[in-house]
Order: structure tokens, then sequence, then C-alpha cells
């Protein structure tokens, strides 16, 4: 998700959470229970940001999931 490259880290990937204009970035679970969209696109909610999140995990336990 932070390298520029891949599907999920690229500013053009449609499942990007770097791409402002994703429709289908990546969702944020803790445990079972749905959080968030891992997004720059403001118009998804909820929303949370890729780089706060980077910074924030370390601390937390979240999974990933499609």
């Amino acid at each position: 998700m932070f390298s520029d490259t891949s599907p999920y880290g690229s500013k053009y990937g449609t499942e990007s959470a770097m791409n402002s204009s994703a429709l289908n970035p990546p969702k944020l679970y803790r445990g079972k229970t749905f959080v968030g969209y891992v997004t720059t696109n403001k118009a998804k909610y909820p929303r949370i940001d890729p780089v706060q999140l980077r910074q924030d995990g370390k601390q937390n336990k979240y999974i990933m999931a499609r």
C-alpha cells in the first residue's frame, strides 16, 4: 500500500489507497469490525488517511481485506 508501483499504492490504481478518486480502496478492519476505507478519496466514508494509518498502525492491530 505504500509502494507507488503497487496496485494499492499508486496514484492511479482504481483500488489504491493513494488515489484520491479510487472507487474501491482497501478496507480496514479491527477484528471482524469494519473501521473504514483506507484512502485519500474524501468522498469515501468512513475514511482513514493512509499516511496517518501508517503512523498509527504500529500501535494497533489491523487486518486489511479486499
